[in-house]
Order: structure tokens, then C-alpha cells, then sequence
């Protein structure tokens, strides 16, 4: 005999025949309060009292493909388990619907956490840069076709290159919708520094230990990198250390080339400015401090400054050492 839960009661089958069970009340409010008993891991009241009526009924080879039966000594069940209509019941099958959604976005609301919302963000400026490179390239194109003498490519910047298509005087309709595209390009920097200031303020207030190893807007991207902050507590030295290098691990599969030393704590200050041949050991030794930060931000716990200072004593050592 198998017992299955169902979302608006639990029921005992016999050789694909219902012969007892018990219907939750009919009641929204009753049935959510037992859909979070289970999501808790605990049984129902209806559960328990439909286990013991089948003991005390001299059922004894009892069998549920429910975990939580298990720990009262049901065995696996296997096989097809019977539709049950809920309407049968008196139950209302939208019902079924509407707790669903009730409870899926109250998940979704507590699954957004301080790193979601920085991840969202490095994503943003990610974003607002590719189309601001793109439409300042246009820009810089156009102008230098049209007066070559008045743009310098290597130096001129999208700010540069918009502030002096604006200041033209009057011409043909084309140009003037031109300085609209201009105008977009000047509120897109705008857009990319006041995002990067948010997200660094962000990452300061919820990632202190990896700001101050690594620096806000780094930590926010390695963050980013690693799908948010629990993931990333869980990884290991090593893989945090190629974090960002994702194409160059493969290719070292793939084709047998030398592996990948870091990711993207090659943008820290400390493996920038190791000797060359220590890069590689700098990142795996900040990658190592970086794991610890990430498991004490997890935790919500202040910043450590001695993360950083033993990352600044390994540096040290390293420069010292004879080339």
C-alpha cells in the first residue's frame, strides 16, 4: 500500500484504488499553511493521522515516494500513482494555480539578495559600455570622414568626440539629428559613472571583506562572475582564481594549452604590480584571501584588514626576491 500526498490531501492506494485518505479543509489560507508544513519538511496533521489509522489497521509493508514517510519507516514506492481529480474532493483546482504563484514570487522576493541586485548592476554597465562604444565609434567614423583635421582617434574620447558635434553650428537635417545621437552618447557616460558609483556604494555595504581585499568594483564583478555570493563562498581558491579566464580553461582542455594563471584578478593592483614571473602566485594567494572574504561577507561579518595586509606582505617578499 502506498501513501501519496496530493496538494489538497494525502490518500492511501491499494493496487491503483483509493481506499482512504484525508482531504485538507477547504480552505485557502488551511491548504497553504500545509504546503509550507511540507515545503519545511514536516507532516501534516492529516498525514499523521492517516499514518497511524493504517498501523493501527495492521498495514505494515507500508510504502511513500514522499523522503518525509521515510524517517517513520515506509519503504520507496515505485510505479504509476493515479490521478486524483481535486473537485471530487471539493476542492477548487485553481486554487492549485493561485498558491503557486503566491508562493513562487514570495521565493523569488527572497531570493534577491544584496548580490543579485550588484550582479544586475555589473551587468548594466556591461551593457550601457558595449552600446556607448558603438555609438561613439559611429560618431568618431562620421566626424573624421567629415573633418578629418578636427579629431584625433587615439586621444579623442566619446565625450570629446559629442561635446564637439554639439557645439557645430547649424546644417543639414542629418547633422543636426546627429547631435541627438551625441547628446545620447554624453547621457550614456553619465548613466555608466552614476551606476558604477551605486554599485561601488553597494559593494562596500554588503561585500566589506572582498571591497577591501579586492576593491568594490572588482569584488562586484567577481561576484557577478560567480552567479552572486553563495556560490561563490562555496568555490575553491583555485577556481576563484580563474574566474573571467572561462574560454582559456577550455582551450587548456580542449588543445592541451597551458592553462589559464588568473581571471579577473588580474585586474588587481597587487598582480599588476608583481614581478612578472610571481603574477601567477600573487593571484593564486589573493584568490585564497578572496575565498576566506567571500565566506565571512556571506556570514555578514566585518571587514578583516588582515586579508589584505598578508596579501601585501606576500607582494613585498615577491618583490624583494632577485630577478
Amino acid at each position: 500500500m502506498e501513501i501519496v500526498t496530493r496538494w489538497f490531501g494525502v490518500f492511501a492506494f491499494d493496487k491503483g484504488r483509493i481506499v482512504e485518505g484525508r482531504v485538507f479543509p477547504p480552505d485557502l489560507a488551511e491548504i497553504r499553511r500545509r504546503w509550507e508544513e511540507r515545503l519545511g519538511g514536516s507532516l501534516t496533521q492529516e498525514e499523521r493521522e492517516l499514518w497511524e489509522k493504517l498501523k493501527n489497521d495492521g498495514h505494515t509493508a507500508l510504502q511513500s515516494r514522499d523522503s518525509r514517510f521515510r524517517s517513520l519507516g515506509a519503504k520507496p514506492a515505485s510505479g504509476f500513482s493515479p490521478r486524483i481529480p481535486p473537485r471530487e474532493h471539493g476542492i477548487d483546482p485553481g486554487w492549485e494555480r493561485t498558491l503557486l504563484l503566491e508562493l513562487g514570487k514570495e521565493a523569488l522576493q527572497a531570493a534577491q539578495g544584496p548580490s543579485v541586485e550588484i550582479g544586475e548592476g555589473v551587468r548594466a554597465i556591461a551593457d550601457l559600455e558595449e552600446v556607448l562604444n558603438l555609438l561613439a565609434e559611429r560618431l568618431t567614423n562620421w566626424w573624421v570622414n567629415e573633418a578629418p583635421s578636427e579629431v584625433d582617434r587615439e586621444s579623442s574620447t566619446a565625450g570629446a568626440v559629442a561635446r564637439g558635434l554639439l557645439a557645430q553650428a547649424e546644417g543639414t537635417p542629418i547633422r543636426e539629428s546627429r547631435k541627438e545621437v551625441a547628446q545620447l552618447v554624453l547621457g550614456l557616460s553619465q548613466a555608466i559613472q552614476s551606476m558604477e558609483a551605486a554599485v561601488q556604494k553597494e559593494a562596500e555595504a554588503e561585500l566589506p571583506n572582498l571591497s577591501l581585499l579586492l576593491g568594490p568594483m572588482l569584488a562586484a564583478r567577481l561576484v557577478e562572475k560567480a552567479g552572486g555570493i553563495e556560490r561563490l563562498a562555496r568555490l575553491p581558491a583555485g577556481t576563484v582564481q580563474v574566474l573571467g579566464a572561462e574560454r582559456a580553461f577550455f582551450e587548456h582542455l580542449r588543445k592541451g594549452n597551458a592553462p589559464p594563471k588568473y581571471g579577473l584578478l588580474f585586474l588587481h593592483p597587487m598582480v599588476q604590480g608583481a614581478p612578472g614571473a610571481a603574477k601567477g602566485r600573487m593571484a593564486r594567494m589573493i584568490a585564497g584571501k578572496a575565498a576566506i572574504a567571500a565566506r565571512r561577507d556571506l556570514a555578514h561579518a566585518p571587514a578583516l584588514p588582515q586579508l589584505k595586509e598578508a596579501a601585501e606582505k606576500r607582494l613585498a617578499s615577491f618583490r624583494k626576491r632577485p630577478a
